[in-house]
Formats: C-alpha cells, sequence, structure tokens
C-alpha cells in the first residue's frame, strides 16, 4: 500500500511539492549519505536520474544499501551517458560536447552510465541486470517538449555560447525535427541488483 512507500530529497521544497501532489506518500527532506532510516528498512530502493549528480555515487548506493533490506532489490531506473550522445544533422553535433563541459563543471558525471554495473559491484549486489532504454524516432516530439529540452540545453550552454549561437541551434533543431531528419539519443542505462 501507498502508506509503506517513502520518498527522500534533500530540498525541502522538492518535498513540499511531491506531498502536494501525493499526500499519500511519506516523503522526507534528508541527505542520501546521511538517510535517516533504520538500516534493512526497505524491500526495494529505488532512484531516478540520480547518481549522475552525486559527488561520491559509491558512498551514496552504500547507504541506500545500509537501508535494503537482505534479499531486496536496489535500482537506478535511468542514469544518461552523454558520451554516446547523437546529434543529427551534424550542425547539431556539438551540442553534446558542450553539455559534458556544462555538467562537469556543475560537479555531474555526464558519463555515469556505463559505470552502473562497476557500482553495483562495488557495493556487492548479486544478480546484477544492467540494460540500456530503446530509443524510437516514429513522431516528432511535442512543441511543450522541444522547450522542455531547449531550456535545459540552453541554461547548460550559457557559460559557453552566445544566445545567438543557441537560438540558432535552436532553428535548426526545430527544422530538423519537422523535416524529419532529425535524431537526437542519449544512451539511458538502468540498473537493478540484490542485497545478500
Amino acid at each position: 500500500s501507498c502508506n509503506n512507500v517513502y520518498g527522500l530529497d534533500i530540498d525541502v521544497n522538492h518535498v513540499t511539492f511531491a506531498h502536494t501532489c501525493d499526500p499519500k506518500t511519506r516523503f522526507t527532506s534528508a541527505d542520501v549519505y546521511h538517510c535517516p532510516f533504520p538500516s534493512q528498512t526497505f524491500d526495494i530502493t529505488l532512484c531516478h536520474y540520480f547518481l549522475l549528480w552525486m559527488a561520491n555515487p559509491i558512498k551514496a548506493l552504500s547507504e541506500i544499501r545500509r537501508i535494503t533490506k537482505k534479499g531486496g532489490l536496489i535500482i537506478a531506473l535511468a542514469e544518461p551517458d552523454y558520451g554516446g550522445r547523437i546529434d543529427y544533422p551534424e550542425k547539431l553535433s556539438g551540442i553534446g560536447l558542450l553539455q559534458i563541459k556544462s555538467l562537469q563543471n556543475a560537479g555531474a558525471d555526464p558519463l555515469i552510465g556505463r559505470k552502473l554495473g562497476c557500482l553495483f559491484n562495488e557495493i556487492l549486489l548479486t544478480k546484477i541486470h544492467v540494460g540500456l532504454l530503446g530509443g524510437e524516432w516514429y513522431k516528432p516530439p511535442s512543441l511543450e517538449d522541444i522547450n522542455l529540452e531547449w531550456s535545459v540545453i540552453s541554461n547548460d550552454l550559457r557559460d559557453q555560447v552566445s544566445e545567438k549561437e543557441v537560438q540558432e541551434l535552436k532553428l535548426i533543431d526545430r527544422q530538423s525535427w519537422n523535416n524529419g531528419e532529425r535524431i537526437l539519443y542519449v544512451p539511458t542505462f538502468y540498473a537493478w541488483g540484490q542485497k545478500e
């Protein structure tokens, strides 16, 4: 039942927002390196698009392992790997390199996806399964999705290229989607493993 589900975020505002969206789930604000739960509390512990931002992912995963019951699962649902990013047409291919630099400057590990298996092995999980989310391009994304993507890209590139260059890239992107030529793929990995 939902009263056995917990959410954790370091930002109190995120916790408050989450609680307004889902008042049945218990949300707590805390640092993942010091989770406020006893050892062996949860059957399943998961994170999503999270390890990318951890200065010490092994320490974070070790704490996640501590609060997971023996026989329980630890799951990383989505961790990107910008080193494998594919952009087409070629005029857009530089976006990935600029995003990698920006993420590194922000303290993130833009290559974390490819490291999931190693990380899960290092915290002594068993029955580890690592995979890659698929990519399909059967129709262009919605205008809302394109604008959301470009708000992230614009933010990431703001210290590296001019606003004019960003707008030029955005125009090429939009035209490429409309022409059915655009390919944008950031390999996104998932992994799960069992605590023995």
